[in-house]
């Protein structure tokens, strides 16, 4: 009985083994083309943006990539937020050349800090950071996160890769509902998206593969102009409660005027001692404030 029990005990711990291990995420499995030029290799980006409103959305992604060597890139992971956002759910593990599971990050592994310098007084972001430094190359790299959004200006872009990094698949969602549009830019990619309607949202799915290794090269600050990418932007816009346009280039300019007297109308409460704006009043404005320094550098370009 009791050999019985230990065999069934061995078992357990045996599948569980099993149960965590990714043999697909063993080295072997890339492509040797894609090693070319390449210090890490993305093996799997998903990303899907559903917005519900021009202000809210909800913003997932999951990310898998092999390190190389020590030049790679991914040896940490930030992920931002503020007061208008929050990060709902962060996982992430590290796994062997073979895919065996190394270690599940733990959440007392996982630090969160300001993201802004101290003499910046208009922001209030903050980051989650993970090291996932480890001393054995190649090893692989899995996370997950999602973000729940209540100010949008605009959608996350698609970085399909990086300097010397291959990407073996790469997926970007975009979920809206009725009423609300977007804009795209696509550099260095040839590809439509899926579309497709359910419950009354609109759905647009783009795809990438094989995607080989690009050398950097001096003195290049577009990086568009080599790396696979795309950036995307609403039609409507809401940003700390501000309702704006990029419909066309009118109605951003006629957007960013407005923010612009209004910014400047909350700064002139802010700094009369007879009328000044309650701390928390404050702290509401400060991301019109960002977003009106974002909208006149854009319009001065």
């Amino acid at each position: 009985m009791k050999k019985i029990i230990l065999l069934f005990v061995l078992g357990l711990v045996a599948w569980n083994c099993y149960a965590t291990n990714k043999p697909e995420y063993a080295i072997f499995r890339i492509d040797t083309s894609l090693l070319k030029n390449a210090n890490a290799v993305i093996r799997n980006y998903e990303c899907i943006f559903r917005v519900t409103s021009p202000s809210d959305a909800t913003h997932r992604v999951k990310m898998v990539v092999t390190r190389l060597n020590q030049e790679a890139m991914y040896d940490n992971l930030g992920v931002g937020y503020d007061m208008y956002s929050k990060v709902k759910s962060l996982e992430a593990s590290i796994y062997d050349a073979q895919g065996n599971l190394i270690r599940k990050i733990k959440k007392e592994e996982i630090q969160d800090f300001s993201a802004v310098s101290s003499g910046t007084m208009y922001q209030d972001d903050r980051v989650k950071y993970i090291d996932f430094t480890y001393g054995t190359y190649p090893y692989t790299i899995e996370y997950e996160y999602e973000i729940a959004l209540k100010s949008i200006f605009v959608y996350p872009s698609w970085d399909v890769q990086s300097f010397y990094t291959a990407t073996i698949a790469s997926s970007y969602t975009l979920i809206l509902p009725k009423g609300i549009s977007f804009k795209s830019k696509l550099y260095n990619l040839q590809v439509t998206p899926k579309t497709s309607n359910i419950d009354g949202y609109e759905m647009n799915t783009w795809q990438a593969a094989n995607v080989a290794a690009v050398k950097s090269e001096s003195f290049v600050s577009d990086y568009n102009k080599l790396l696979a990418m795309a950036y995307f932007v609403p039609s409507e816009f809401e940003v700390a409660g501000y309702k704006g346009s990029m419909s066309n280039w009118q109605a951003f300019g006629n957007s960013c005027m407005k923010s612009t007297k209004t910014a400047i109308s909350y700064l002139q409460q802010c700094i009369i001692p007879s009328n000044p704006l309650l701390p928390k009043q404050v702290a509401k404005k400060k991301k019109l404030l960002f977003y009106t320094a974002t909208c006149n550098k854009i319009c001065a370009m």
